[in-house]
């Protein structure tokens, strides 16, 4: 097995709002003095941090593009490649437009009772007594 450094898929997660974009826009030149970034943008570091921009308003647009891209050599001589370019359920485009689907998939798989999903939607319109019988059927099925 091999691993190498893929330079862009590093330099979209830079560019991303999440986990690390935002944080570098809002360092500023500070940034240059992290031995994380000087460890995989070495000489780059500045070049990188300059083209990332100003810092972000506000969150609504956020990304998080913590991609990965998978090669296999296989014994034949050919070969298989994979890759995302960020996980399902992250921040971004696709989460903002699937977010509905994702919870209700996640809750289900997660034992939760499908019998509460559409109250849980409308959680913040229930008084105190209905949300707490809501959590608890949620929670113990």
């Amino acid at each position: 097995m091999t691993v190498a450094h893929d330079w862009d898929v590093s330099v979209r997660m830079a560019q991303a709002t999440s986990p690390l974009g935002e944080a570098l826009r809002q360092a500023g030149d500070r940034a240059l003095k992290l031995p994380e970034l000087l460890a995989w943008a070495g000489d780059d570091a500045a070049a990188v941090l300059a083209a990332l921009g100003p810092p972000q308003e506000s969150f609504a647009e956020a990304t998080m593009a913590i991609g990965a891209r998978v090669e296999l050599e296989l014994a034949d001589g050919s070969a298989a490649t994979e890759s995302c370019a960020a996980p399902i359920g992250s921040a971004g485009p696709d989460t903002r437009r699937d977010h509905r689907a994702i919870v209700r998939a996640k809750f289900l798989a997660t034992g939760g009772p499908a019998g509460v999903l559409d109250d849980l939607e409308r959680l913040d319109r229930l008084d105190p007594d209905r949300t707490r019988r809501l959590i608890t059927a949620a929670v113990t099925g």
